[in-house]
């Protein structure tokens, strides 16, 4: 397996600032569809909580890379990198504000 154990720093810091302009776009879509600013800051810790416990995860597998353990990699990766919070949080918003 090609382990990126050389360029750690420069692994996390370009994943973390994707996880952030994913993190802001996603808000901002998220104010466009609810304007409500309980709904951005319930989101805002959801996204604080989940870079914490996620980028944990990812730097823990980046240090012990191993084989049978790239896909837990990849997909700790592909949570930080693709908004898939936005695609849970934005139906499950929308259903709240059904159900008032």
């Amino acid at each position: 397996m090609d382990s990126p154990r050389r360029e750690i720093a420069k692994l996390i810091g370009f994943t973390t600032l994707r996880y952030v302009l994913n993190s802001g776009i996603s808000l901002v879509i998220l104010y466009v569809f609810f304007k409500d600013k309980s709904i951005i800051k319930f989101s805002m810790i959801v996204y604080v909580t989940a870079f914490v416990i996620l980028i944990t995860l990812y730097l823990y597998f980046v240090i012990n890379a191993k084989q049978e353990d790239y896909y837990l990699f990849f997909n700790m990766r592909r949570f930080l990198i693709q908004p898939i919070i936005l695609i849970l949080l934005l139906p499950a918003f929308y259903y709240q504000r059904l159900k008032r």
